[in-house]
C-alpha cells in the first residue's frame, strides 16, 4: 500500500505521514510551554481522529468533549490555542453545519500553514448524501482500526494480511489497546522514537502481530521503570 501524504500548505508539496511523524507531534505539543497539558491531549485527540489517507479531521466539539471528559468551553480554549500555536489550522464548516475540518500540522513545519490558511481544498464541497456516507465509512474505519487482524487460514492469508495492515492501521489499533486517546498517546510518548520504529517495521513485514507489539512496548516501558527507578 502506497504511503498516506499530507499537502503542505497550497504549495503542493506531497509529505509521508506515519505513526512516527504523529507520535513527534503529540510530544511536540506535550513539550509545548505555550499548551498545557488539557491542550495537548485535545491535539492528541485530534490525531486520533485524523485520517492519513484524505487529510481530513472532522470530530466535532461535542465527541472530543465527552473523550477527554471535559466541557466543550475548555475544548473549545484549546482549540483557539493550538491554532495561535500553529498545531491546527480551521479549514472551514462541512457542508450543512457539519462539523469543522481541522488541518493538523503533524510535520511542524513552519511553511505547512503560512500559506492558504483558511481556504477550503478543492473538491471538499459535498451534497448532504455524500457528507453523510463519507461520516459513516470514517466510523467504520476507526472502528477496525481497534480489531486484531483476523486469523486466516489458506493461500489467501498473505494477500489478505498485506492489505489489512498498514501505519495507519497499526497506530490506530494500537493507542486503542493501549486505552484509547489520551491515555494510549500519553503510553505511545513514553516509548524511544527507535523503538516505535522498529515494532512498525516488524508489523508490516508481518514479522509480529498487534499483541506481540503491544507487549514488547509494554515490557520495554518496564524495563526502563525498573532500571531507572528508586
Amino acid at each position: 500500500m502506497a504511503p498516506a501524504r499530507q499537502t503542505a500548505g497550497m504549495t503542493g508539496k506531497k509529505l509521508d505521514i506515519s505513526l512516527l511523524d504523529k507520535w513527534r507531534a503529540a510530544n511536540r505539543a506535550m513539550l509545548d510551554p505555550r499548551l498545557n497539558p488539557t491542550d495537548a491531549c485535545v491535539f492528541s485527540r485530534l490525531l486520533y481522529h485524523h485520517n492519513s489517507k484524505s487529510d481530513r479531521c472532522f470530530p466535532s466539539q461535542d465527541t472530543l468533549a465527552a473523550a477527554l471528559g471535559v466541557t466543550t468551553r475548555t475544548i473549545r480554549t484549546s482549540l483557539t490555542k493550538l491554532e495561535k500555536s500553529g498545531f491546527i489550522r480551521k479549514l472551514g464548516q462541512r457542508r450543512g453545519g457539519g462539523s469543522i475540518n481541522y488541518r493538523l500540522n503533524i510535520l511542524g513545519e513552519e511553511e505547512f500553514f503560512r500559506t492558504g490558511g483558511k481556504k477550503l481544498p478543492k473538491g471538499w464541497k459535498q451534497t448532504s448524501d455524500d457528507t453523510w456516507k463519507e461520516k459513516e465509512k470514517e466510523k467504520s474505519e476507526f472502528a477496525s482500526e481497534r480489531e486484531e487482524v483476523p486469523v486466516i487460514h489458506g493461500s489467501s492469508y498473505r494477500e489478505t494480511v498485506r492489505a489489512e495492515r498498514s501505519p495507519e492501521k497499526f497506530q490506530g489499533a494500537l493507542v486503542g489497546m493501549l486505552g484509547g486517546g489520551e491515555r494510549g498517546w500519553k503510553v505511545l510518548v513514553e516509548a524511544p522514537e527507535s523503538l516505535m520504529g522498529r515494532l512498525e517495521n516488524s508489523y508490516l513485514r508481518e514479522e509480529i502481530n498487534l499483541s506481540e507489539a503491544k507487549k514488547q512496548l509494554l515490557d520495554h516501558l518496564a524495563a526502563s521503570v525498573g532500571e531507572f527507578g528508586p
